[in-house]
């Protein structure tokens, strides 16, 4: 489209009010909605075409603006009116514009956020491309009806999968009304389409399987193919029993996020549209087959200047250094624009060292990523007690929903009000610089571990199931630590 109008308008004016309410990453710099009804970023487009102009002789011109950081809705009216402004002259109706920029679109049509075309220059993930480092790829899985096959207890998980699968089942063929069934069943076009063809849910427990569902929130998943809307190669990533490792990056319209996985991810684990690359896939046998392309590992040792038989790259080594590359800050800084556009590239290695450093620092964020319910926690947090705080009774380290300190717009990130008996303090601010997409890892944390009641289905989900009492309470000092270590090694991946 943007195309088109170029070639069809004279002059094109584009004034960005912003606005963006759903860019939670800086929501701040877009300031307020410029209609009270929408959420949507807003802009102006003014289009001229000159009269007995042949548009097929050249493109037209294109103009930018856009408001400062943080306005108001009214800061944002006062900016319209002072650059755009209609006057008479000679008779004529005419405009009249002041702060505007000229830009000229790149070949791909964009007016903004322009694509470098030397990222094209490195070596793609995945994709068409022979020389792609991985052979396949997979979307997470898509239940579309999460409420209903993720818990984090799995007594109920499975009562309620055998409680839908028998509603499921009475239900006659020629069934029409499918509203009003919310609370018994989420039908989807994929169950319709099971009913008119006569299918039978069968419920068997040992689906039920650990997933991960958000960074750093693992629940009971029953993964059955007849139950969830796809799950893509899923089945061939984690089959039963089977154990493996995926790297999950963000889909390319989202901000960017990267984390690796050792159990099923959901297809919201990193973004919308996770993509997961995986270290192993298994065939319809249940052979294990490396998903490194051979041409890549080819590629990495002649760009290090290696003979073929004195090859030093493995496949093994080739996975961690793409995970280590993914959390260079300078390469995401560099490229973040295009990391918004198109799927994600990484540099070759200049040298032998080069890569086995880079591979080493993969191989530690993923150890650390993987373990991190393990690992050691942050020593330096003030907990605050109530009065009556009994350390004896699990059930004062539950959670209801956790609160940062300070009140809406002006959070203080140095304080969690975890429960009313317990209060964290003195988490330290630069743990919140490490960033999965939107949010830090204690920002997933403190969101997503909250008992929560889905209103369709009445269904609760309740975190304080998994595990032991203590688990959610524990695992707070143990991100903080993880989120600062995980910086000190992207540090060290850009030296």
């Amino acid at each position: 489209m943007r195309k088109c109008l170029i070639k069809e308008f004279d002059y094109i004016y584009v004034f960005n009010l912003r606005g963006n309410a759903r860019n939670f990453a800086d929501a701040k710099a877009e300031g307020q909605t410029f209609f009270d009804t929408s959420m949507a970023g807003v802009a102006l487009l003014i289009c001229c075409r000159k009269p007995k102009t042949n548009r097929r002789q050249r493109d037209g011109v294109l103009r930018y603006v856009q408001v400062a950081d943080g306005l108001t809705r009214y800061q944002k009216k006062e900016e319209l009116r002072r650059c755009v402004r209609f006057g008479k002259w000679k008779g004529k109706t005419v405009l009249k514009e002041s702060g505007f920029q000229r830009i000229k679109p790149d070949e791909k049509g964009d007016w903004i956020g322009q694509v470098d075309s030397s990222f094209q220059d490195m070596i793609p993930l995945y994709g068409k491309e022979e020389n792609r480092i991985f052979l396949s790829r997979s979307f997470g899985i898509a239940t579309r009806r999460d409420w209903w096959v993720y818990d984090f207890d799995r007594g109920e998980l499975e009562a309620r999968v055998w409680r839908m699968m028998e509603f499921f089942n009475r239900q006659p063929k020629e069934k029409e009304e499918f509203y009003g069934d919310e609370k018994q069943f989420n039908w989807s076009t994929n169950a319709v389409n099971q009913l008119r063809r006569s299918f039978k849910m069968k419920h068997d427990p040992s689906k039920i399987v650990t997933a991960s569902f958000r960074p750093f929130q693992k629940m009971h998943f029953y993964f059955c193919p007849s139950v969830i809307h796809s799950s893509y190669n899923q089945h061939k990533i984690f089959p039963h029993g089977k154990i493996n490792q995926s790297i999950c990056l963000s889909h390319h319209d989202s901000l960017f996020a990267c984390l690796i996985t050792d159990c099923v991810p959901d297809s919201s684990f990193a973004s919308t549209h996770t993509q997961t690359l995986p270290r192993w896939v298994y065939d319809s046998e249940g052979n294990c087959v490396s998903n490194i392309n051979p041409l890549a590992v080819r590629s990495f040792n002649r760009s290090i200047g290696l003979k073929a038989e004195d090859e030093l790259v493995d496949a093994d080594g080739l996975f961690c250094y793409v995970y280590g590359f993914l959390h260079s800050q300078s390469w995401r800084k560099k490229w973040e624009v295009t990391l918004r556009k198109e799927a994600a590239r990484i540099e070759l290695p200049k040298s032998l060292k080069e890569f086995q450093r880079v591979s080493e620092l993969g191989k530690r964020l993923a150890d650390l990523h993987l373990n991190y319910e393990t690992m050691e926690p942050f020593d330096g947090l003030e907990i605050e007690k109530a009065d009556d705080f009994d350390q004896n009774n699990p059930a004062h380290f539950e959670v209801e929903k956790m609160k940062y300190g300070g009140k809406r717009g002006d959070h203080d990130r140095t304080v969690i009000h975890y429960n009313r008996w317990l209060t964290i303090r003195g988490i330290p601010m630069a743990c919140h610089n490490y960033r999965l997409g939107a949010r830090s890892a204690l920002d997933w944390l403190v969101d997503r571990y909250q008992v929560k009641t889905d209103q369709r289905s009445s269904i609760t989900r309740n975190p304080n199931q998994w595990q032991s009492g203590r688990y959610i309470y524990d695992l707070i000092p143990k991100i903080i630590h993880l989120s600062l270590r995980t910086q000190k090694l992207q540090n060290e991946s850009d030296k």
